[in-house]
């Protein structure tokens, strides 16, 4: 499997994980995705910004490309295409009364495609749940459920994920598969650090132990985020469903030019160096795994 590099996406194993494993091994191929901005729920863009992300372009060190396409409608975010590796994943948002109301995902690998839906309920202004079904031709594969909890300071601080199938002894009841649990800190309005812990349930006897990976981000420099500019409620929903892309690091404000991930596997460290535009946004991100390009648009 070619690694999708992605400035935003530090944990490479947890992208494979995700890939390889959790979503293959249950359905297929499911998943393969705040204090410190100014934007509330529907906004549309992240914070007040002269322009939003409109297009990334990656391209890793042996020369394969991805393609990450924004389009927006009346100023707010409507549609993402990602594209890669022969694979494309397809986001919708809906909104109701100008706030973001479900994320729809169409992934579409060869003749496979499966669709993913997130319902979104908010409590005090913040994303509280996003849960909805998993289908193919017609048939629900998966539900999923995920609950958000912030901190004193309204920044996220846990996103937790239940992947449940169908028991095939009881048809049409479902039990729980797998959990996602998402783990944040913050050092001012910048994510510190992210710790990410899998685990694949199992009927006793069998034990399969969780898969933990965390992430430490530092060297912030003070500059725009690209993907700050996004709607904070689709970063925050998006956060296990699109690992291939920004994820959660789109909360923090600015960007990292240091990161280590720590596994069972070891350790992976990487340093970033950033181009910016006369306006302070990135439009070039290189390291030793290759560089991404940003380019934008005004709303």
């Amino acid at each position: 499997m070619k690694k999708i590099l992605h400035l935003f996406t530090f944990l490479i194993g947890l992208t494979i994980l995700f890939s390889c494993e959790s979503s293959r091994a249950e359905n297929g191929d499911l998943l393969n995705g705040i204090n410190g901005t100014e934007s509330g729920p529907g906004s549309g863009g992240g914070a007040s910004n002269d322009k939003v992300l409109k297009k990334v372009t990656s391209t890793d060190s042996d020369g394969i490309s991805s393609v990450i396409n924004y389009n927006y409608t009346a100023g707010k975010l409507t549609t993402v295409k990602v594209e890669s590796d022969g694979k494309t994943d397809d986001y919708t948002l809906s909104y109701e009364n100008n706030v973001l109301s479900q994320l729809k995902i169409v992934q579409n690998e060869g003749t496979t495609e499966l669709i993913t839906t997130l319902n979104i309920t908010y409590n005090g202004g913040n994303v509280a749940k996003a849960s909805g079904n998993t289908e193919s031709g017609g048939t629900v594969l998966m539900k999923n459920d995920t609950n958000f909890t912030y901190d004193s300071t309204g920044k996220l601080k846990k996103a937790n994920t239940i992947l449940s199938g169908e028991d095939p002894e009881n048809p049409g009841t479902y039990q729980p598969a797998t959990t996602m649990v998402s783990d944040l800190l913050f050092a001012g309005n910048n994510l510190s650090q992210w710790k990410m812990t899998m685990t694949n349930l199992a009927p006793p006897p069998i034990v399969i132990p969780p898969v933990v990976i965390v992430a430490n981000l530092s060297n912030y420099e003070t500059n725009k985020n690209p993907f700050a500019t996004l709607p904070i409620e689709f970063t925050v929903v998006s956060g296990h469903f699109m690992t291939g892309t920004n994820s959660f690091t789109g909360l923090s404000m600015n960007n990292y030019r240091s990161t280590t991930v720590n596994t069972s596997e070891g350790s992976y460290s990487t340093n970033y160096a950033y181009t910016y535009d006369s306006a302070g946004y990135p439009t070039k991100a290189v390291s030793a795994e290759g560089t991404l390009t940003f380019e934008y648009t005004k709303l």
